[in-house]
């Protein structure tokens, strides 16, 4: 059976439905499977080489190929859809809601939604010597040899800062308050040091370890640390300060040099080491040792590493494995000696999938009748960095006039449009968020008379609403997102319907998808006769939702609200709108 794709001549061949079965070690009765001795169950003829390991996103699996191409997968490892890009894609990282970045040429940023549509690409004026890191509000941060520069989610440059020293074998990290840690090439008294800077550009305390950090990687508790010597730690944000929260030195560990992490490893709290010849699950919270056990994997040539329904699997160039908690295997199989191959990667549904050089992706099931499932960890909805945000900040009242002063608020419009405005945000993200909140609390019923009265400031000063909401949707944030749709629930004033749906449809970015469901709220619930403008705003909000998202869930979910507006109840005028934009959403072609 054979599936033509356009641009990729590419040829998915049915072939045998399992891999072959080898005779297990007598002592264990796991799979064992030698993919050498089999055919695999499909490939798939490429254009060129896949150029870099592909990314488990929520909708698939994900990866550039020579020829400016995106390629997703399925769980099955066939190719789902292609996409063009304007540049030649050498590395992705996964942002929040699905959202891809790429560097081309190590020099040029841009952000594809999760249909494969390039949204913006930004010159960085420097060359990135590693992925892009995702900040929690949805700005992504960049390194170069010298530099840190952050961008917002519609490609302005918010800050660069100068780092130089910079340690490139160890990335960018993030602590468990929003600051990142950059680690330095210098070492004082024979131990590793690195800055910390805050998510508004700010070079803050430098920090001293206990010894050379060989590694580190975040999770909830704050960032993991592998030392050269074996011993593993942990480092957090406490009362303000980072500090080091636990070590477990090398003779406890049973390391005898430095080891791999994978952070939530079967659970948040969890994490896997690896090094020599052994796996250690520790508690990030703790420090405590779980489980340690031995691993036939060739731990210092590591090909492939991750967390998986099934289990933790970990492949080599000859060998994969996977392993549960309690330290067994789940199933094992030896890898084609040839032909060659540059990346795999392990499906959600027991698929082993190569990316050879040959140019071909070949398909193997390694686990059949997955009924058990591990708890699955969900991506964290983006927060703002509010923790982090000028403490002083009260929002606009009849008594005090506005917080954010006319000129605030053209120098606000101004950085958002032009970038570099740096530590500046931190104040006015805090203006920003106790304005909002107050807003917010204008229709919270449980509000008290007083609260009431003072929030009432913004019912009458509409130009100061409409101003502050602009400059909210307009952030290049995820911070004001949940207001937002907040907000619309809770309104019942067309004005400041209108208002809301407008700035639902200027921001866009929607990661949770509850700007979305407001929008399918609010047609459910305003008089149709009255409210026309605000249903043909929601039309527009709609569609640059389901644009810029690009995830087939949103797309589904614009088609329902769109089809509800054709209902009889709403005007011809709504009819017309509504079936228009539907086909400006089919021509997405999502």
């Amino acid at each position: 059976m054979k599936k033509i794709f356009s641009l990729l001549s590419s040829i998915i061949i049915s072939l045998l439905p399992v891999a072959a079965l080898a005779a297990a070690p007598a002592e264990h009765n796991y799979p064992f499977l030698d993919l050498g001795e089999t055919q695999p169950i499909s490939q798939t003829v490429l254009m060129g080489n896949v150029l870099s390991e592909p990314l488990h996103t929520a909708d698939g699996y994900i990866a550039p190929v020579e020829g400016r191409l995106l390629l997703t997968f399925d769980n099955e490892g066939k190719v789902a859809w292609q996409h063009k890009m304007s540049t030649k894609a050498g590395s992705l990282s996964l942002g929040k809601g699905g959202m891809i970045f790429c560097l081309s040429r190590s020099t040029v940023l841009s952000m594809v939604n999760s249909s494969g549509m390039e949204l913006w690409k930004a010159n960085l004026g420097f060359k990135a010597v590693e992925k892009p890191l995702t900040g929690r509000d949805g700005r992504i941060f960049v390194r170069g040899e010298n530099e840190v520069a952050c961008y917002g989610l519609q490609g302005v440059r918010r800050w660069k800062e100068l780092v130089p020293g910079q340690n490139a074998d160890i990335p960018l990290t993030e602590l468990n308050d929003g600051r990142l840690i950059v680690f330095l090439s210098k070492t004082e008294n024979g131990k590793s040091t690195a800055y910390t800077i805050s998510p508004f550009g700010e070079l803050e305390e430098e920090i001293v370890f206990g010894g050379i950090v060989a590694s580190a990687v975040p999770c909830d508790d704050g960032v993991l640390l592998s030392f050269t010597d074996g011993s593993i730690g942990l480092c957090s944000v406490q009362t303000g300060k980072t500090v080091s929260t636990w070590i477990i030195p090398k003779a406890q560990s049973g390391f005898n040099t430095s080891a791999e992490i994978i952070p939530n490893a079967f659970h948040s709290d969890t994490a896997a080491f690896i090094s020599g010849s052994r796996i250690a699950f520790v508690n990030t919270a703790t420090g405590e040792m779980l489980n340690s056990f031995p691993c036939s994997v060739n731990t210092a040539m590591i090909a492939f590493k991750s967390m998986t329904s099934q289990g933790l699997v970990l492949s080599d160039k000859t060998t994969a494995e996977c392993y549960g908690l309690d330290g067994n295997i789940v199933w094992k199989a030896l890898l084609p000696k040839t032909p060659e191959w540059n990346y795999l990667f392990i499906t959600e549904a027991g698929y082993l999938v190569f990316c050879r050089s040959d140019w071909v992706v070949a398909s193997y099931r390694v686990m059949q009748n997955i009924t058990k499932t591990l708890p699955v960890i969900s991506e964290k909805s983006p927060t703002p960095y509010s923790s982090l945000y000028t403490k002083t900040a009260t929002p606009s009242t009849p008594l005090m006039g506005d917080s954010i002063d006319a000129q605030m608020r053209l120098d606000m419009a101004k950085a958002w449009k032009k970038g570099d405005f740096g530590k500046a945000e931190r104040e006015w993200l805090s203006l920003l968020s106790a304005d909002l909140a107050a807003l917010q609390n204008m229709w919270n019923t449980e509000a008290s008379t007083r609260y009431m009265a003072e929030s009432s400031y913004f019912r009458n000063n509409e130009a100061y609403t409409q101003q502050i909401l602009d400059l909210a949707a307009h952030s290049g944030l995820s911070a004001f997102q949940n207001t937002f749709a907040t907000l619309l629930r809770q309104t019942e004033d067309p004005s400041m319907q209108l208002r809301l749906v407008r700035s639902i449809g200027s921001t866009a970015y929607d990661a949770d998808g509850k700007m979305l469901a407001a929008l399918e709220y609010i047609i459910h619930h305003v008089d149709p006769a009255s409210s026309e403008r605000v249903l043909m705003a929601v039309c527009d909000s709609t569609y640059n939702i389901c644009r810029y998202m690009g995830r087939p869930a949103f797309y589904a979910k614009g088609r329902e609200i769109l089809s509800y507006l054709l209902y009889p109840q709403f005007n011809k005028r709504v009819h017309s709108y509504a079936s228009e934009t539907l086909d400006k959403i089919m021509k997405l072609k999502m």
